[in-house]
């Protein structure tokens, strides 16, 4: 129903990282056309199987890698910074990391490696921080990768920011585009053999840190606005969290 509304950014949430097979994900997106609307997953794990059901399901359909569209989270610095432990040592969380990311590049247009700057702003940081904070985690994974036998071509072009929008409207809609102003400063240190695959992707939430819990209505308001900077700011995808979300 929402495809046939205009959709063209589709996102599921998957809790239980034990029901990612391929014939749940077959079944889950049965009738949508990859061409038509990026596809995207967050999962708790599992980043790899979704990858390689992905690949598959696209084979059996007769479509070509390059149609799908859309990114899978796999961020195990921001997991690590948001609840200060990983389920194993960072160093095999980055080789899995590695490897994923050569995985995936048999879909050229999927990302994978996903900058959660929300995280910052939802804990409280100025738009400022959130971009500091969001582009020193994205050096360190172009440091991390590039030792683990990757370029810097093949490491941007699978990552994708995803950013906390607020109230601050003119602050939000400068902050996205200061962001890639920043990104390209970035991309002339590694001098990229392609200047595309630096191209800044750029997803966008509504803030929740903001929100009002006693009087949730109000948040409709503030998620209005705040959607409306994320657009006029350039970003690529948005997610307009439900307004009482907070409650």
């Amino acid at each position: 129903a929402l495809l046939m509304k205009g959709i063209d950014s589709l996102g599921f949430i998957i809790n239980d990282p034990k029901t990612i097979n391929e014939q749940n994900l077959s079944v889950l997106l049965e009738g949508i056309d990859p061409e038509g609307a990026e596809i995207n997953f967050l999962s708790n794990g599992k980043a790899r199987e979704i990858i390689a059901s992905l690949k598959d399901i696209l084979q059996k359909k007769g479509y070509h890698p390059s149609s799908l569209r859309g990114a899978v989270e796999a961020d195990p610095l921001g997991r690590l910074m948001a609840n200060g432990t990983l389920c194993i040592p960072v160093k095999d969380g980055l080789d899995y990391l590695a490897s994923l990311t050569r995985e995936t590049a048999a879909l050229p247009l999927y990302r994978n490696l996903q900058i959660n700057g929300s995280h910052f702003t939802n804990s409280g940081c100025s738009a400022v921080q959130e971009l500091a904070f969001s582009f020193s985690m994205a050096v360190e994974y172009l440091s991390q990768l590039t030792d683990r036998g990757l370029t810097a071509d093949d490491i941007a072009s699978k990552i994708r920011f995803s950013f906390g929008t607020g109230t601050d409207y003119f602050m939000e809609i400068a902050k996205l585009r200061a962001a890639r102003i920043i990104w390209d400063v970035i991309a002339d240190s590694y001098q990229p053999h392609d200047r595309n695959n630096f191209r800044m992707e750029i997803h966008s939430l509504t803030k929740i840190w903001t929100d009002n819990v006693a009087d949730p209505y109000i948040n409709m308001l503030r998620t209005q606005t705040e959607a409306m900077s994320a657009i006029l700011g350039g970003t690529d995808s948005l997610t307009v969290n439900p307004f009482d979300i907070a409650a």
